[in-house]
């Protein structure tokens, strides 16, 4: 049974890495400020609060991210048609 519990938590962590790292190369720091979530509940809150915070909740999360492309052109192409096909 310890043997179980240790290897999901070492599962767990090495998600939770991979997650880590997929958001950051996606966002970047300046996009995702740094908060902990051992931080006061005031902290956090204020965080939420933050009109740089809200400003990215009405935003949305699905959007497409293609890496493959030769050119900012092409890619902003691609962009524009991915938001009038959500529309």
């Amino acid at each position: 049974m310890a043997n179980l519990l240790k290897k999901h938590r070492q599962l767990r962590g090495t998600a939770a890495s991979t997650y880590r790292k997929a958001l950051f190369s996606i966002f970047g720091e300046k996009e995702l400020p740094y908060i902990q979530s051992t931080d006061d509940h005031n902290v956090i809150a204020t965080w939420k609060a933050s009109p740089q915070e809200q400003i990215k909740k009405s935003e949305s999360l699905h959007r497409e991210v293609n890496h493959s492309t030769e050119s900012e052109n092409e890619d902003d192409e691609d962009e524009e048609a991915f938001i009038n096909e959500e529309e």
